[in-house]
């Protein structure tokens, strides 16, 4: 472009930041302005970038149509050295010795090269764009709003499910305690501490408890002739529940234990 500056090169050479800050960027009014293309074509993001609009194709309709040059299928050396960097030093090479007007179009990096040993995707060297921490990192926030947006679509399909999803206490079970390579569901530390929190101290039944529970009977009041009514065992540790839903919890986790109880006297049988 005509706008292009001679650049001083460095051996060694220095870092990719370094050489992104040693240079000052041109105004990309002035980059646009090179192309022809009127102000009402394009929004400004800061000093040097800029978005493009449709209406320039109705501008530009009567220019003759360019050459378009597509790099792709690079394999890239292990830091990242590849197409981007390519389609940078090939524009260059255009631009600077042949004096030809030239646009570099490079897709918008993710975050992904930025975390990774690349550190960007903005090329390399001296072939790169500039400012790459922009570039980079921000651009014109359109990735910014793709994030949020996911997030947000996430966030309201995750709530959607936990308030509306039906779901059996055997099912909720099942995820909360899975059972282990041996066979057996055990409760995690955190578990046994909000169930002493809610004064239940056992997580299995005696013999005498299973047998009351089968032989029947009406509601059994805990603490007393004034105590509050309770369906099911009324020993210390397994009356005082607070809610019907622990309740079905446990009797699943009780009624869970004795098909794996008769499970395994039948694998006995069959060995």
């Amino acid at each position: 472009m005509s706008s292009s500056r001679k650049l001083q090169v460095v051996s060694p050479v220095p870092a990719d930041i370094d050489i992104a800050n040693s240079v000052e960027p041109l105004h990309i009014a002035e980059i646009a302005k090179d192309l022809n293309l009127s102000p009402l074509h394009y929004d400004l993001y800061g000093k040097y970038k800029a978005k493009v609009l449709l209406s320039a194709f109705d501008e530009l309709e009567d220019r003759e149509d360019g050459y378009y040059v597509v790099v792709g299928g690079i394999t890239p050396t292990p830091l990242g050295e590849g197409k981007s960097t390519t389609t940078v030093g090939l524009c260059q090479a255009l631009g600077a010795y042949l004096d030809k007007k030239v646009v570099t179009c490079l897709r918008q990096p993710s975050q992904g090269p930025t975390f990774g040993i690349k550190g960007g995707a903005a090329g390399g060297g001296y072939s790169q764009v500039i400012p790459m921490d922009e570039f980079n990192l921000h651009l014109t926030g359109d990735i910014h709003a793709i994030t949020a947006s996911n997030n947000l679509l996430a966030a309201a399909i995750d709530t959607r499910i936990f308030h509306e999803a039906s779901q059996s206490d055997k099912a909720l079970f099942n995820r909360l305690c899975p059972v282990n390579k041996e066979g057996k569901r055990s409760f995690s530390d955190i578990m046994f501490r909000r169930l002493t929190k809610l004064g239940i101290s056992k997580t299995r039944r005696s013999r005498r408890e299973k047998s009351r529970e089968h032989s029947g009977g009406g509601p059994r009041r805990v603490g007393g002739e004034g105590g509050e009514e309770k369906r099911g065992i009324c020993e210390k540790g397994w009356a005082d529940w607070p809610s019907r839903g622990l309740e079905g919890l446990l009797r699943t986790f009780r009624d869970l234990e004795e098909e794996e109880e008769k499970d395994m006297a039948e694998r006995r049988e069959i060995l």
